[in-house]
């Protein structure tokens, strides 16, 4: 990594994820050692939430209070909303530099939708780890009385929250269908979030979403947690967004889309799109971007 950094001329050096082992951490301490004198700008991506520091807390706690006293030193740290500025600002060293910009996205070109079946199309996308929830979406499949194909990708990186998925599928009722489709390609995810009916992510925490709003902007309403920026999606017909503590809801919310003929879904589709579109358009997110980094070079 020293050598890249010595041998490509930059003006900022933008890192994701403060734990990254391949490019954030010996990036840092290649910095550290005088292999780059740009500006460098950290995106954690919600590694400061409350529901990721609860994973694996006591090394990450340890991490963090190495990392203040080495390697976070003269960094523009980008959080990509208020709260996740909040949640940053209470991890992060007193003085810390914090700039709010929008995460950079523009609308899918999803492929033509298929009509729906006799069972209700569901879909999980995300890594197999605890924050993400898949065992919590399976333990309330387990109540659903309507037929259900649930599609799940992502790749399985945690082998305890895989073997208890496992464990959940097997043992659910015969009306729900689970198919594990791994990890897969970009066009192979939007060619699935176009044919389902429902994107299903009960997650502890995301600083954005790029899933959620992926699914909206394939037109899938979608069914998450309240602990994303995505929220009042019942109000605007594209979905739900309830609080992790009650699995009744989510049982309910399916149960009613399942139930709901085919127009009606055809209007959760379009209002799924809309909400994609108009967080497109009132973002902000390229003018916030561009002045982020000019706060990075100018603080050279």
């Amino acid at each position: 990594m020293s050598r890249v950094l010595n041998q490509t001329p930059h003006d900022v050096l933008w890192l994701n994820s403060v734990y990254d082992r391949e490019f954030t951490l010996p990036s840092l301490a290649a910095r550290a050692l005088g292999a780059t004198r740009a500006p460098v700008i950290v995106s954690p991506r919600g590694e400061f939430g409350e529901g990721a520091l609860a994973v694996k807390a006591a090394k990450k706690r340890l991490f963090l209070a190495l990392a203040r006293a080495t390697i976070w030193r003269n960094i523009l740290w980008h959080a990509t909303s208020e709260a996740e500025a909040a949640d940053m600002a209470a991890s992060l060293p007193r003085r810390a530099r914090i700039e709010v910009a929008p995460n950079l996205r523009l609308m899918l070109t999803p492929p033509p939708f298929v009509a729906p079946g006799e069972a209700l199309r569901v879909i999980f996308v995300g890594r197999i780890v605890p924050i993400k929830g898949l065992d919590f979406a399976l333990e309330v499949l387990a109540r659903v009385r309507a037929k259900v194909e649930f599609e799940i990708f992502g790749p399985p990186e945690d082998s305890t929250t895989v073997a208890r998925c496992e464990r959940l599928a097997a043992a659910l009722p015969g009306n729900v269908v689970v198919h594990w489709r791994g990890a897969a390609s970009n066009e192979v995810i939007v060619e699935a979030l176009a044919r389902t009916d429902l994107f299903f992510l009960p997650t502890g925490g995301e600083n954005f979403g790029h899933a959620i709003f992926e699914a909206l902007s394939c037109g899938a309403p979608v069914l998450i947690s309240d602990r994303t920026p995505w929220r009042g999606l019942s109000v605007r017909g594209a979905g739900w967004d309830l609080p992790l503590e009650d699995k009744a809801p989510f049982v309910e919310a399916i149960e009613t889309l399942a139930a709901q003929p085919t127009p009606q879904r055809a209007l959760g589709r379009a209002a799924a799109r809309e909400v994609a579109r108009r967080w497109v358009e009132e973002s902000g997110a390229a003018a916030a971007s561009a002045r982020l980094l000019r706060t990075a070079v100018s603080a050279t």
